[in-house]
C-alpha cells in the first residue's frame, strides 16, 4: 500500500539523515530474522506520528468517483482482443495524458498532438466502483515519468505501429488501429487515415521514449519536447476534471484496436 510505503520511506530517510558517518566498518556480518512478533519502538512511532498522519490525510483525499470498475491489465506476453477490451483504465489514462499534452501544445509552439501512447505496465492497479483517492492515483501511477512529445516521420510511424501490433496493442488515445498477426493493417489517427508522407506528433512517457518496453521507434525522433508534466499529474487532473464536469468517469468501452481473424 502507498501509505505504508510512504511511512517506511520516512523512517529510512530520517534514520540515515540523522546518523553520522561511521568511523570504521567491520568485516563481520549476521542474518537478522524478521518476525511479526517484534514490537515497534514506541519512541520511533511517536516521533513519526505527525509525518504519518500528514501523509495519510493527504492521500485519503477523494478527488473523483466512478460508478464503473476501471480495470488494468497484467502485461505478460502478447495482448489478445478480450484482454485489450477489458483494460478500460488504460484507455481512461491515455485520454487524460492526451488531454494534458494537447492543452500544453496549444499554449506552446505546437498546435496539436496527433496521438498519445503509453504502456500497460505504466498503470499498476485497478480502480473499482466508488471513491477515487489521491493515494489510489499514486498507486496507479507510482513512477515519476514525464510526458514528452516527439515528432516522427512516416517511416518511424510505420515502425511504431508495427511495434504496437507485435504487442497486441497498448494504451492509445485519438487513434484506432487494425492489427494483423504481427503487423498493423490500417490506422486512423486524429480522425484521418494514416499518411506516410507527413510527420506526426506523438505524446508518450519518457520511459517509452527512451526505448522502454521495446518501443525503439520513439528513441530517435525528428524533434523532442519535454513538457515537465508528470503522467501522474495528468491523471490526477483528469480524474478530478471529468468528475467535476460529469459526476462520473466514462469507462471508455469503445474498441481502439480491431483484431483480425489472423491474430
Amino acid at each position: 500500500m502507498l501509505i505504508r510505503n510512504s511511512s517506511i520511506f520516512i523512517v529510512f530517510f530520517f534514520f540515515f539523515w540523522g546518523c553520522s558517518t561511521p568511523k570504521y566498518i567491520t568485516e563481520s556480518s549476521a542474518n537478522l530474522a524478521v518476525s511479526q512478533n517484534i514490537l515497534p519502538d514506541s519512541a520511533v512511532v511517536y516521533w513519526l506520528k505527525p509525518y504519518k498522519d500528514s501523509v495519510e490525510l493527504k492521500m485519503s483525499k477523494v478527488i473523483s468517483k466512478t460508478s464503473n470498475d476501471l480495470l488494468n491489465i497484467r502485461y505478460k506476453g502478447k495482448i489478445d482482443q478480450s484482454r485489450s477490451q477489458e483494460a478500460n483504465i488504460a484507455r481512461v489514462c491515455a485520454d487524460f495524458m492526451h488531454q494534458t499534452a494537447q492543452s500544453w501544445a496549444s499554449n506552446n509552439p505546437l498546435t496539436k498532438v496527433d496521438l498519445t501512447i503509453s504502456n500497460y505496465g505504466g498503470f499498476r492497479v485497478s480502480l473499482f466502483s466508488g471513491n477515487i483517492t489521491l493515494g489510489q492515483v499514486y498507486e496507479l501511477s507510482p513512477f515519476d515519468n514525464e510526458i514528452v512529445l516527439v515528432q516522427l516521420n512516416g517511416l518511424q510511424m510505420d515502425s511504431l505501429l508495427n511495434q504496437i501490433a507485435q504487442k497486441g496493442g497498448c494504451p492509445i488515445a485519438n487513434a484506432q488501429i487494425t492489427l494483423g498477426a504481427d503487423r498493423w493493417l490500417k490506422a486512423t489517427i486524429n480522425g484521418n487515415a494514416f499518411d506516410s508522407r507527413r510527420n506526426y506528433w506523438v505524446a508518450t512517457n519518457d520511459f517509452m521514449q527512451q526505448g522502454g518496453d521495446g518501443f525503439t521507434a520513439l528513441k530517435y525522433p525528428q524533434k523532442k519536447i519535454q513538457t515537465g508534466i508528470l503522467v501522474r499529474e495528468a491523471l490526477i487532473n483528469g480524474f478530478s476534471r471529468e468528475f467535476e464536469e460529469t459526476g462520473d468517469i466514462n469507462p471508455r468501452n469503445e474498441d481502439r484496436f480491431i483484431f483480425t481473424e489472423n491474430q
